[in-house]
């Protein structure tokens, strides 16, 4: 019969601690013997050969320094070729979701070279608000380290460090195995670090990038907060799928990557997470294929505010396009708002920085970009076309000569010193220095477009003052009118 005490010392139940004697039991006894409150774990080495099964209102508490060093811990150790995880929630063992569950100051050795098959190290699954893990370390588990879901997913994480990893999914995972659009989970997550997560091969070199792995894996959870998380010597940092809400204030990675595979600090893998935030990230020592953010379409709204564009050996920000060293491009989802500035830096050559916006992601011809190159800027389109076509090419200078124009159909140049905008058209029609939108004029009011035919157009004009070059018969025209077809427009002659 369970009774009210508010703290059981394993030890009282006969568990040993001296790393050899099997406590499993002992330490089973001491749980069930309350009906809530503290078991405590003294400085030892507890093996265990089965999980250990907490209960509403238990907290499973050590002391020392939560780290590897023989007699700085209490430290609990999953026996050879047991195959199981160490700890369960009630849910995790076929009961019901419920709160006041916690781990503290605790060391958890996973003992994976004497595993045969993967298992979660913790299987914290049906935990309800008022449950955490705290000041708690996971080392060498053949499985995933911490398991959240099964009904209730509502913990605070605080102080962590989970190391060598060996898992076919991920170091950390939050609702494995759920799909649909049911949505669960309030998780606070501060000061965590994750390193050296591999593939499930039971690699003997966790440094190996061939055999990184990946970390944590956020799936369909209503809310996700993290304020510190560090990642290292692991594939992907964060796979994002199907959430809410994710607020990351400040992450961090070295060692990653692997050049051979894709890898990412943070991936989206659903199509339909709604606000994800990053505040500040930054990477050193990556491998050349990592990136910082991969594609996100779907999402409704994203802030990303301090991301840097490199640091360290090797490390690639995969931000905007070049064609100058083949990089892929830097994915905004849909409704992206980029607090402050989102800076495109030219990397190489003298062709100018371009941003492109892709129209179709399978399809890489299809697409509109903005490309700034010394003082001019164009706009222009490949979509449908079989190489790249200006739409509008903009400079800027002081004085009212702006030189000859770029392309056939009009260069639109901005006199800085009066804020007098002219048309240019490469002396073609010879109409060069003419102003056509004095200062303080709204510029893109009066002239938006150039349109390119063949033969005399036709059709109408969509505002007066547009212009049009007949390419065939080298000919320009002006509309004076809107609405009328051919009637709208002038012949320009030299």
């Amino acid at each position: 019969m369970a009774i009210n005490v508010s703290e059981v010392n394993v030890k009282y139940y006969g568990a040993k601690g001296d790393g050899t004697s099997d406590d499993t039991l002992a330490i089973q006894n001491a749980i069930d013997s309350t009906n809530g409150g503290v078991i405590f774990f003294p400085l030892g080495v507890y093996k265990i050969s089965a999980p250990l099964v907490i209960k509403r209102g238990i907290t499973l508490r050590g002391v020392g320094t939560f780290d590897d060093i023989a007699g700085s811990s209490s430290k609990i150790v999953l026996a050879d070729n047991s195959n199981c995880s160490m700890i369960k929630t009630p849910a995790a063992v076929g009961g019901s979701a419920t709160h006041y569950m916690a781990l503290e100051n605790l060391v958890f050795f996973g003992n994976k070279f004497n595993q045969t098959t993967e298992n979660p190290m913790v299987m914290f699954w049906g935990a309800w608000v008022g449950s955490w893990i705290r000041s708690c370390a996971f080392f060498d588990n053949y499985g995933p380290a911490l398991s959240f879901g099964g009904g209730g997913c509502d913990v605070e994480l605080s102080h962590i460090w989970v190391s060598g990893t060996d898992t076919t999914g991920y170091a950390v995972e939050f609702n494995p195995g759920t799909s649909g659009s049911w949505r669960d989970g309030i998780m606070g997550m501060h000061d965590i670090y994750i390193e050296r997560t591999t593939n499930g091969m039971k690699a003997a070199d966790p440094t190996d990038r061939t055999k990184y792995g990946k970390s944590i894996h956020a799936n369909r959870l209503v809310r996700l907060s993290i304020t510190e998380i560090h990642f290292e010597h692991t594939l992907i940092g964060m796979d994002i799928d199907k959430c809410m809400s994710i607020h990351i204030g400040t992450a961090s990675s070295a060692h990653m990557g692997d050049p051979a595979r894709e890898s990412a600090l943070f991936r989206f893998l659903g199509s339909d997470s709604s606000v994800v935030k990053v505040e500040t990230a930054e990477s050193i020592n990556c491998s050349s294929n990592f990136n910082m953010v991969m594609p996100a379409s779907g999402v409704s709204s994203n802030e990303i505010m301090t991301i840097p564009a490199g640091a360290g050996n090797g490390f690639l920000a995969n931000y905007g396009y070049s064609e100058q060293d083949g990089r892929t491009g830097y994915f905004l989802p849909q409704s992206t708002r980029v607090l402050n500035q989102l800076k495109l830096v030219r990397n190489g050559g003298w062709d100018g920085q371009r941003f492109i916006l892709q129209v179709d992601e399978s399809d890489e011809n299809k697409y509109h970009y903005l490309k700034g190159a010394s003082e001019r800027v164009d706009i222009g389109t490949r979509y449908g076309k079989s190489s790249e076509k200006y739409l509008i090419s903009c400079r800027s200078g002081e004085g009212a000569d702006p030189g000859d124009a770029v392309f056939l159909g009009g260069t639109l140049y901005v006199d800085n010193r009066t804020d007098a905008a002219y048309v240019e058209n490469g002396g073609i029609f010879n109409i060069q220095n003419v102003p056509v939108v004095g200062k303080g004029s709204n510029l893109f009011e009066r002239i938006s477009t150039v349109r390119l035919g063949t033969g005399a157009p036709t059709a109408n004009a969509q505002f007066v003052g547009q212009i049009y070059v007949d390419t065939s018969n080298k000919n320009g025209y002006l509309s004076v009118n809107v609405g009328s077809g051919a009637s709208d427009w002038k012949k320009i002659t030299p």
